[in-house]
């Protein structure tokens, strides 16, 4: 039968427990940007092969600047990168709204990649906190075990979130709901002062905030 004890014991921690539920809020973009910014593009444009462009984008912004954003934090600590992100991304879907709905492609183009970019990486983050917070290998493994589930669901509910409001919004009005409420990440300042991996004199954690500042990302029909 299985047990969630571990799982009770790893998160009974207040501030662990608290960092955790709200940090979901800032990562459900991990399943819904992709598909939202197609179904966008295709909508604005009527070219799936230009929403699917648009979308390939901002994949390859994700991954060309996630290596540096890593970095970044390895040498200063998440708090200057994830406020950066905060504004940052939800900045690109702002241009991106407006470029697609004023048929400018270079700016649909140049905005999903920036928003691939500074996706924020809270779940970088989030992780490097569990590990600082538990010392136990078996309560870190519960909670990293949660981590996983959580980003399953996010990949599975996601897509279905999008699908409810592409189909849901009015044929020839954008809707002023995002598919995610509020693609967020004002998050994770995790440390008093900047930490670094690896280093010998690491601030110990306090509890992450994660607060939505968002950019509506409008899906018309």
């Amino acid at each position: 039968m299985l047990s969630l004890a571990r799982y009770r014991t790893a998160f009974a921690s207040a501030p662990l427990r608290r960092t955790f539920l709200i940090s979901i809020i800032g990562r459900l973009p991990i399943g819904v940007t992709g598909l939202a910014i197609l179904v966008l593009v295709q909508s604005a444009t009527g070219s799936f092969a230009r929403g699917g462009f648009a979308a390939g984008c901002y994949v390859s912004g994700l991954a060309l600047a996630a290596p540096g954003l890593g970095r970044m934090i390895d040498r200063h600590g998440p708090r200057a990168v994830l406020r950066f992100c905060a504004l940052a991304f939800p900045s690109a879907l702002a241009l991106l709204i407006y470029g697609s709905e004023a048929a400018v492609p270079w700016l649909e183009i140049a905005a999903t990649a920036a928003a691939g970019a500074s996706f924020p990486p809270i779940t970088v983050c989030m992780r490097t906190y569990m590990r600082r917070a538990l010392t136990d290998e078996a309560l870190l493994s519960a909670a990293f075990s949660a981590e996983s589930v959580l980003i399953e669901v996010i990949f599975i509910v996601g897509p279905l979130v999008v699908a409810v409001f592409a189909a849901t919004a009015a044929p020839h009005w954008p809707s002023g709901s995002p598919p995610a409420v509020r693609l967020s990440a004002r998050s994770c300042s995790c440390a008093r002062r900047p930490y670094r991996v690896g280093a010998s004199s690491v601030a110990q954690p306090r509890a992450c905030s994660v607060r939505s500042r968002g950019a509506t990302l409008r899906i018309s029909l």
